[in-house]
């Protein structure tokens, strides 16, 4: 078995280990691995999501790669200088984003979403539901895959993502829904609905009065909201007829392609999220979780009720790579250290998503984009089509 191979394998059973019990273990766990006489490390950073969002994970690694410029070169792994050492944090744990920041929802707000959210699944059926991919309680198993493209092409996208004022998890939203619109049939799905996740640190304040030590940007914990995107029948359906007149698999034609950077463009990034943006925390949804009095019960009751949808996608931007501050001896490559790949891969979860979309990249480095999905709910052939093409459009933009 292959060294990347392996670590996957790795990885794969750390997603579906519970943290148990919770109440005397913390909900996250370390695994550093090092290959016989290589050079690097790698270093897997698993956490519940209760106690922290994705950022979280970007944010831990930042901080070790920092701490661990700060060891001094030419020591041996018994001395005591080649110990990291941490203060103290548990009198500053992240407070929850209520305790410092308004959530202030509107009634007519309130009304729509617990329309949405309680009435019979027989009443005005949706049609963006993803019932494609029905909702199974067992086996809970976690699937998934991952795709890369050479920085050489990845910031070539980006380029384009600027020139057409969107961005890349607007564009990763687009070709989503493109390869997905080719693959399933439309009697099976004939609109789609997806979310992305937005991290909320912007809109918490820094050192708020009862919590002077609180960083938003450098702290761990839960700061992260979603957002839906709807793709209706109309649009979905005008998007299949000009895939009709290509192959499945190839290049995107210059129509297609134009129709690819429309819905990234004014769909998703231009509209959708800039709006929400906007909105910063007034009617988010994370303002509606003080009617849920039981959460186990809440998710229960998702479970009985039809998917709706069908992938989302979280995006942890570009990892630095470097420590922000230089504290390595000059000349001294034993303490140059860097992060040179991130890969951002989550868990299944059941009533959510049926497609978790994990992207990360490291500055002038690989962009890595992880999908993950339910064993037995959803097809493994549709993932590898859906990474294959993602993959070659993205080289067809890149190019």
């Amino acid at each position: 078995m292959g060294r990347d191979e392996n670590i996957q394998k790795i990885i794969a059973s750390q997603l579906d280990t519970r943290f148990f019990p919770l109440k005397i273990r913390p909900g996250w766990r370390v695994l550093v691995m090092q290959q016989p006489d290589s050079g690097f490390l790698d270093i897997l950073f698993t956490w519940n999501h209760p106690h922290a969002d994705g950022m979280s994970g970007k944010i831990f690694h930042e901080l070790l790669l920092e701490a661990l410029s700060q060891l001094k070169g030419d020591r041996s792994q018994d001395d005591k200088d080649s110990v990291l050492a941490f203060r103290d944090s548990s009198g500053n744990f992240p407070p929850p984003i209520e305790k410092v920041a308004r959530l202030p929802v509107e009634p007519l707000f309130v009304l729509k979403e617990a329309w949405h959210e309680y009435k019979p699944a027989s009443i005005l059926p949706r049609a963006t539901q993803a019932n494609w991919a029905p909702i199974r309680t067992h086996p809970y198993k976690t699937r998934f895959q991952t795709m890369s493209i050479p920085h050489s092409v990845f910031s070539k996208v980006l380029i384009a993502c600027h020139d057409r004022e969107t961005t890349l998890t607007g564009l990763l939203n687009s070709l989503v829904l493109t390869s997905l619109a080719a693959h399933i049939k439309a009697k099976e799905a004939s609109a789609f609905a997806s979310s992305t996740a937005i991290d909320q640190r912007r809109f918490v304040p820094s050192h708020p009065h009862a919590y002077e030590w609180l960083d938003p940007t450098g702290t761990i914990g839960n700061y992260v909201s979603i957002m839906t995107h709807e793709f209706d029948s109309i649009l979905v359906a005008k998007l299949r007829s000009k895939l009709e007149s290509g192959p499945t698999g190839g290049d995107l034609s210059s129509e297609l392609l134009d129709h690819v950077w429309s819905t990234a463009t004014q769909h998703v990034c231009g509209g959708e999220i800039a709006k929400r943006l906007e909105m910063g925390l007034h009617n988010d949804v994370l303002g509606l979780a003080r009617f849920v009095l039981n959460w186990k019960k809440q998710f229960l009751r998702d479970v009985k009720k039809p998917r709706k949808l069908s992938w989302f996608v979280t995006n942890l931007g570009v990892f630095d790579g470097k420590p922000m501050k230089n504290t390595a001896s000059p000349g001294n490559a034993a303490t140059e250290w860097r992060i040179r790949r991130a890969q951002f891969t989550l868990s299944t979860e059941i009533p959510v998503a049926a497609l978790l979309l994990g992207v990360s990249s490291v500055k002038h480095q690989e962009l890595v984009v992880t999908c993950t999905w339910q064993d037995t709910v959803v097809e493994e052939s549709l993932v590898d089509g859906l990474l294959m093409d993602m993959k070659k459009w993205l080289v067809q933009i890149g190019n």
